[in-house]
């Protein structure tokens, strides 16, 4: 390699599910290496998450839906994951079904890049709660096709332009397989779409491009610098039906929140309401992780209100739930709340 600089990198034998890992199977932190003309990098591997068999943190009703699921549009295959509800197999019920997006990084620390969102575990504890349950569908990113698959426009830097095509095999391919092999609530009303990052980004353009198919889209932290296409295409892009989107950006990712606001300007010109749009907004919010798994349950809760069998109190503009709750308790309001003091 010629020239010099600094790069951060991890380890792997081709994917994510094989990075390297600890001696005791944990997280490392990534290798840094400045180089230079000549020079050479020594390393130890101590572990890799596909033989950490102990590290895996997925929950028992996470299950592997298909490892090789063909993708017509791309001619490519792609692992596939589904979370099931905890009474899915003792009950004939019918669920809603959310799509997702980087499914590396949905159930399992031992296949995520920088920690996991633990949708299994809070899914799990809402529906203690009594939360009637929902279908996961997790699609693994194509890793070198990720940045191509998520943008249907083109960064020149960066790339993308195959996005439109990843948004045909989850519309034609994905879901209708999903809909006929499982047991869900197929209408668009129970139907949405969640991502983050440029996930966020073709969840979005999913969403807004096939309202016939969901009605429920979470955008997290998205990265809208990759096209000015996208603001492009809010404004031009009419509404047809009732939408309900779930906005969330950190004040520390650079420039995202006002993006972010932008695009809801723009969604609000075509006719959708405040109703329908939720943003919100952590002052120490990063383009991590930690921010998306902390915030999952209340953009779930919030996006399948209609769905879910929470018991929701309201005083005026203070909305809590759910309620009862054993572990777990949000709290809206319409205006800053300095004090909040809960009794059992």
């Amino acid at each position: 390699m010629s020239g010099s600089g600094t790069i951060n990198f991890k380890s792997t034998r081709g994917t994510w599910d094989d990075v390297e890992k600890g001696l005791d199977c944990e997280e490392i932190s990534n290798r840094s290496y400045t180089f230079g003309r000549g020079n050479i990098y020594q390393a130890t591997v101590h572990n890799r998450a596909d033989i950490c068999g102990g590290n895996h943190t997925s929950e028992p009703n996470v299950i592997v839906m298909d490892d090789n699921f063909y993708m017509p549009q791309l001619n490519r295959y792609r692992r596939i994951l589904l979370y099931l509800p905890p009474d899915y197999y003792s009950s004939t019920k019918r669920y809603p079904v959310l799509y997702m997006q980087d499914r590396q990084s949905l159930f399992d620390a031992s296949t995520s890049y920088f920690g996991e969102w633990e949708v299994d575990e809070s899914l799990n504890n809402l529906f203690d709660d009594g939360d009637r349950g929902c279908i996961i569908v997790g699609v693994e990113n194509g890793e070198t096709h990720r940045i191509n698959e998520y943008s249907p426009w083109v960064n020149n830097t960066h790339g993308g332009g195959e996005g439109g095509l990843y948004a045909e095999f989850i519309v034609e391919t994905l879901k209708p397989y999903i809909d006929e092999n499982y047991r869900t609530l197929s209408d668009r009303d129970n139907t949405g779409v969640i991502g983050s990052s440029l996930g966020g980004l073709i969840s979005f353009y999913i969403g807004l491009k096939y309202q016939d198919i969901f009605s429920k889209i979470g955008i997290f932290s998205p990265s809208f610098w990759f096209s000015e296409s996208y603001c492009t295409f809010a404004k031009e892009t009419p509404k047809e039906y009732e939408m309900k989107m779930y906005f969330l950006a950190g004040g520390l990712e650079s420039g995202v929140v006002q993006k972010c606001y932008d695009i809801i300007d723009s969604l609000l010109l075509t006719g959708y309401t405040n109703d329908e749009i939720f943003m919100k907004t952590l002052s120490n919010g990063e383009h991590s992780e930690w921010l998306w798994r902390q915030e999952f349950p209340e953009a779930y809760l919030w996006l399948y209100e209609n769905n879910n069998q929470l018991n929701r109190y309201k005083l005026s503009e203070i909305s809590i739930f759910p309620n009862p709750s054993e572990s777990i308790v949000y709290v809206n309001s319409e205006e800053i709340i300095r004090n909040v003091l809960i009794y059992n």
